[in-house]
């Protein structure tokens, strides 16, 4: 099965369930948060903002299922491929929005220890003896004693384990590190493009950018990115001998990719990174034949998949002058496409992250 097809059918499912509490948002009439906010992706956008977003998800979902001929029910591989999409993209909502929403926050399952915590105090420091209970409860003093003791002993193998594994308790507290990489951020990059094709290749200057959103889990970041390069001059021009004589011209023009980038937090201020995904590239290739042969004229996109990795490092804790969000990156990319073309990028860039 065409691994472009699965990649398809993967961000389809992606658009899909991304597109779900945008519409029952703007169906329901209420605010809720979209990258066009302020902050992005935190902030709340009106009920018709909400509405064209997700019109805007289901259309880009309707391409790709068009280019892909639709995920065949009867597959295995394109119903795993669409449920993943929507797996990987709506826990990453999910956690999104409930750091917004508190639903990640500690929540009860610490309230009731707490107050059995209280309850004890107050018991000592009163002279009636008796049971308490608490919003519907039954605490024993002697039981909220256990608890307290169980807890103690908690606190200590938890000390203990923090000093023997102190980078791993360093890298949870990334959490709230305010260079944290995570939330909106775009991207503008630049640098050497190499284009190949009937076994040759040109290399030129060529620029492009991105933008994407990140979540954070610990010191795992992941997140979806979209990326744009564009060949200096408007193409990168290979040219090669033909098998019957006569020249090859092959342009290799504009490029569009969808990745699933993930990263790991050396640092809180060094991400390192790999990502891979779907690219589409405008091409044209021309056939100059020689005498008493017929030449001809190609025009269209070449679809593939991409792959590559880098890093990233902010630079807001080293330059007190820099705005926070601000970050520069190194990256090497390599898009191979269905028509036995490839690109390879090596680029360096600067971005900001919205928080």
């Amino acid at each position: 099965m065409p691994l472009l097809h699965l990649l398809r059918c993967f961000f389809v499912g992606a658009l899909l369930i991304n597109a779900i509490p945008h519409l029952v948002a703007g169906l329901m009439g209420q605010r809720f948060p979209t990258p066009f906010a302020k902050p992005p992706g935190k902030g709340l956008s009106s009920a018709i903002v909400n509405l064209l977003w997700s019109f805007a998800n289901l259309l880009l979902a309707a391409m790709l299922l068009r280019r892909a001929g639709g995920p065949d029910i009867a597959q295995t591989g394109d119903v795993a491929a669409l449920v993943l999409g929507m797996i990987v993209i709506g826990v990453q909502l999910a956690w999104h929005f409930g750091r917004l929403n508190g639903g990640k926050g500690p929540g009860a399952a610490w309230a009731p220890r707490w107050r059995c915590g209280f309850y004890i105090a107050v018991q000592q420091a009163s002279d009636e003896p008796r049971n308490g209970w608490i919003e519907g409860q039954f605490r024993q003093p002697s039981q909220c004693k256990e608890q307290i003791m169980l807890r103690t002993a908690l606190l200590f193998a938890t000390a203990a384990a923090a000093a023997l594994g102190a980078q791993a308790a360093s890298a949870q507290s990334f959490l709230d590190t305010p260079t944290s990489f995570r939330g909106f951020h775009i991207e503008g990059d630049a640098g050497y493009d190499w284009a190949h094709s009937e076994d040759n290749h040109n290399s030129k200057f060529s620029f492009g950018g991105a933008a994407g959103f990140d979540g954070q889990i610990g010191n795992v970041v992941i997140g979806p990115e979209f990326d744009y390069w564009h060949p200096n001059n408007g193409r990168n021009t290979v040219v090669s001998a033909g098998n019957i004589g006569g020249t090859i011209v092959h342009q290799q023009r504009d490029e569009l990719a969808g990745d699933v980038r993930i990263g790991y937090l050396v640092t809180p201020d060094l991400l390192v990174f790999g990502k891979g995904g779907y690219v589409s590239e405008s091409q044209r290739k021309l056939f100059f034949a020689p005498e008493g042969e017929t030449g001809y004229f190609q025009h269209g996109h070449a679809d593939g998949y991409q792959y590559g990795g880098g890093v990233e490092y902010t630079l807001h804790d080293k330059f007190s002058m820099v705005p926070g969000g601000v970050f520069v990156s190194a990256q090497y990319v390599r898009s191979q496409f269905d028509n036995h073309t490839r690109e390879e990028h090596a680029m360096g860039g600067i971005g900001f992250r919205f928080k």
